[in-house]
């Protein structure tokens, strides 16, 4: 879906067959892009916190442009309804 509307998902991480970057926090030092959405399984919840005391100081962090997305949606929201939703999101948080 992201880039069907254009953006650029990169090679650090991203794994096509996944449809995400899984990155732990040893790794978040490789995340350099425009924009970020993140999500947390369920399950890694406790692990948030430690997430976000690094990525802080990462630019598109420290520029408002990391956007959390619902898992419902973004993740298991297939099909038209669930593309339209993704599209709603992405035009509100980018105008």
């Amino acid at each position: 879906m992201l880039t069907a509307v254009g953006f650029d998902l990169g090679d650090k991480g991203y794994d096509p067959s996944f449809g995400m970057a899984l990155i732990s926090p040893e790794q978040l030092e490789m995340v350099d892009s425009d924009v970020i959405f993140a999500t947390t399984f369920a399950d890694q919840g406790s692990a948030r916190p430690a997430f976000e005391a690094l990525w802080n100081n990462l630019p598109a962090v420290a520029d408002g442009r990391q956007f959390d997305i619902a898992d419902d949606t973004w993740m298991t929201g297939i099909g038209v309804l669930g593309a339209n939703r993704i599209l709603d999101d992405l035009e509100s948080w980018m105008g």
